[in-house]
């Protein structure tokens, strides 16, 4: 995933790749039958991509779109531009092949002609290699671990908090008498996943594969949040993997830090549905205003210097 996202060198592969297959076309009589299939093999990588690359602009162009809408079927929404995951493999692949049919077409010549051949493999990798670790996150974490007090970036730690959702799960089993089991939470800024990884049972989250039921059952919960704000209705209702409590103060994947000073100040949650999803308590990012009025009573602030979030622990009402 991180090749996928990562910036890319791909133009300069096909440029080179390009120009390889110029030249074994003039040269195709003088080249041995395992370099020729080696030409192929690129030549078929080429002709995928470029095959695969224009069915997708078709597919998602607005006439297709338009078409496809039309019908009520899995081809409506179905992403079969997916298959652009591959095209980091594919590049990978057609980047060694050239590599290799350069060292072949090296050790068939003589003179300076070997000598350019090699110095054309030395020209494509060390582009290559600048522009991969250029684009690529192994040159920031190289930084983070050399210097660590610089950084911009978040650890596994601080992102996480274990310790501060350690003392969230301690207060309300010293309030309540209740483990982690035996309730239910729902988050207000705060990524689930979140207290997920820190032993929480949360009754929103993010999934490729859920019941539809159960976003069906949990949208009451949060209409009237969804009304105020379009681009949220839009990200729930048209795609639904991030099953979020979206507040309307805030729009998408929110990732509230205590340095965000976060407040929620007219939050209108169907507290009747949480309950009957099992949500017993609310972890908020921030204040949420007049919180007695709408049905929240706040607990506790669990907040020291060194943790990420504010967790205001509010118990539903």
């Amino acid at each position: 995933d991180a090749h996928f996202w990562a910036h890319s060198c791909h133009k300069y592969i096909f440029i080179f790749g390009i120009i390889l297959l110029l030249l074994c076309f003039f040269l195709w009589k003088r080249i041995d039958r395992p370099t020729g299939n080696l030409v192929k093999s690129l030549l078929g990588i080429y002709a995928f991509v470029l095959f695969t690359s224009s069915f997708a602009v078709i597919f998602r162009s607005e006439p297709i779109v338009n078409l496809r809408n039309q019908y009520d079927s899995p081809l409506a929404s179905f992403q079969f531009d997916r298959f652009f995951y591959l095209y980091p493999v594919l590049w990978y692949v057609a980047l060694g092949l050239i590599f290799e049919i350069i060292m072949q077409l090296a050790t068939q010549s003589h003179g300076w002609k070997r000598l350019l051949s090699f110095g054309a493999f030395a020209c494509v990798y060390l582009i290559c290699a600048f522009y991969v670790l250029e684009g690529s996150i192994f040159k920031n974490n190289l930084r983070d671990l050399i210097k660590p007090e610089g950084s911009t970036n978040l650890s596994w730690q601080v992102y996480y908090s274990p310790q501060q959702y350690q003392d969230a799960a301690d207060y309300i089993y010293n309030e309540t008498g209740k483990t982690l089991d035996q309730y239910r939470i729902g988050n207000v800024g705060l990524v689930p996943a979140v207290a997920i990884v820190n032993g929480f049972y949360t009754i929103d989250g993010y999934s490729s594969v859920y019941s539809l039921e159960y976003k069906h059952r949990f949208r009451p919960a949060i209409a009237k949040e969804l009304e105020k704000n379009e681009a949220n209705r839009q990200y729930f209702d048209e795609w639904g993997n991030r099953c979020y409590l979206f507040p309307s103060d805030y729009t998408g994947n929110v990732f509230l830090s205590k340095y965000t000073h976060a407040s929620f100040q007219n939050l209108e949650f169907d507290n009747a549905v949480l309950r009957e999803l099992g949500c017993t308590y609310l972890f908020a990012a921030g204040e949420i205003v007049n919180a007695e009025e709408k049905g929240y009573r706040l607990i506790t602030i669990i907040d020291q210097y060194e943790y990420t979030y504010f967790l205001y622990i509010y118990e539903i009402l």
